[in-house]
């Protein structure tokens, strides 16, 4: 599911990151209950640990591969920790991120995958998108 969901991804990775933060700012909008979402400054922290691979792909080089894979298995363990803290509660709102962004599965399938730096860089776009939309809609005074 997760390599299909990807690849849809994959063809225009800001117009599907538009969807699903507006998707999960709609749950804040649901009547009967407010649900919780990841802050800003918690993508950060993570994307913290992509961006370094911008500098690579923004002057034309490849990071090195096992390195590059080191640093998001790191990114992993962070937003799988962010989601354990959430436990069954969801009050930071890393769980509901997650759940609809499918941003912890993705670094699966990059991970997994034989086209391993084109969907690195693929991923570090879509997260940058994320935390672009997340403080342009979310958080939109």
């Amino acid at each position: 599911m997760s390599r299909e969901e990807f690849n849809v991804m994959k063809k225009d990775y800001t117009q599907y990151a538009e969807k699903k933060i507006k998707a999960l700012k709609d749950l804040n909008y649901n009547p009967a209950f407010v649900v919780p979402t990841i802050k800003t400054n918690q993508l950060r922290n993570i994307y913290a640990l992509i961006s370094p691979f911008f500098e690579y792909f923004n002057y034309g080089k490849e990071p090195n591969k096992e390195e590059a894979i080191k640093i998001l298995q790191k990114a992993k363990i962070k937003i799988a920790y962010q989601i354990g803290r959430d436990n069954n509660t969801s009050k930071l709102g890393t769980k509901n991120f997650n759940k609809i962004t499918l941003a912890l599965d993705f670094i699966d399938v990059v991970l997994a995958s034989t086209t391993f730096m084109e969907d690195l860089k693929i991923y570090c776009n879509y997260f940058e998108a994320l935390v672009a939309y997340h403080k342009f809609i979310i958080e939109e005074k």
